[in-house]
């Protein structure tokens, strides 16, 4: 039987040795899709969850790691424990406890402390990207470009929705507080753009993405 001291061989390697050891890990899990890996993150890797709660000095190292603020991801695939997120038209049922697990993650200040340094950001619903700008500090300083991809409904279901009818124009709101930013794309605009509201609330932007434009005599099919 290993002693305690024994146990605690790993945490007196050099500090560089445990971050390559750690870099080896898988960041995130993939889901399969008709036999192969879909390329976008769901969630955070249960190997990475884990060593965050061995010991002081893992929780800050996994913390170290690029990729909270480097990868190109949605915000929810970076919260521990979080779901895995499937593109469906019935989504927007998981985003109420997907933004209150954010809240609570949002305690944690070497969490914040991560995302304070992202510049890249990608939202599946205007109530993360509020979520972010109020309880991450500088967020609004370093973002230079962000992602939203608006949620997928059907026709039918619109009156039931949880949120405001025009999410781009509330989102567009939101990010005049970013004053840096200078790349915007959205995904599936069903909503009216406000070419105005952009340039006042968006006055750095120099790119400007929009993908699958829905019309009113299209279905959500």
């Amino acid at each position: 039987m290993s002693s305690s001291a024994d146990r605690a061989f790993i945490t007196r390697l050099p500090a560089e040795l445990l971050a390559a050891i750690l870099n080896e890990f898988d960041e995130f899990l993939t889901f399969r899709v008709n036999r192969s890996f879909h390329r976008t993150p769901r969630t955070l890797h249960p190997d990475l969850v884990a060593l965050r709660s061995v010991c002081r000095l893992f929780r800050m190292m996994v913390y170290e790691m690029p990729f909270w603020y480097v990868t190109d991801v949605n915000i929810t695939a970076l919260l521990p424990l979080g779901h895995h997120w499937i593109d469906s038209y019935d989504n927007y049922r998981h985003w109420e406890d997907e933004v209150r697990q954010l809240g609570i993650h949002l305690e944690d200040q070497l969490f914040v402390r991560c995302l304070r340094k992202r510049t890249k950001w990608r939202f599946k619903h205007s109530a993360f990207l509020l979520k972010i700008l109020e309880y991450v500090p500088l967020s609004h300083l370093n973002t230079t470009s962000v992602v939203i991809d608006f949620p997928l409904y059907r026709r039918d279901t619109k009156p039931s929705l949880p949120y405001p009818e025009n999410l781009v124009s509330a989102s567009i709101a939101m990010l005049g507080i970013c004053r840096n930013l200078t790349c915007l794309e959205i995904c599936s605009l069903r909503d009216d753009l406000s070419l105005n509201l952009l340039a006042i609330s968006c006055p750095a932007l120099k790119r400007l993405r929009i993908t699958h434009i829905w019309r009113e005599d299209q279905g959500g099919d």
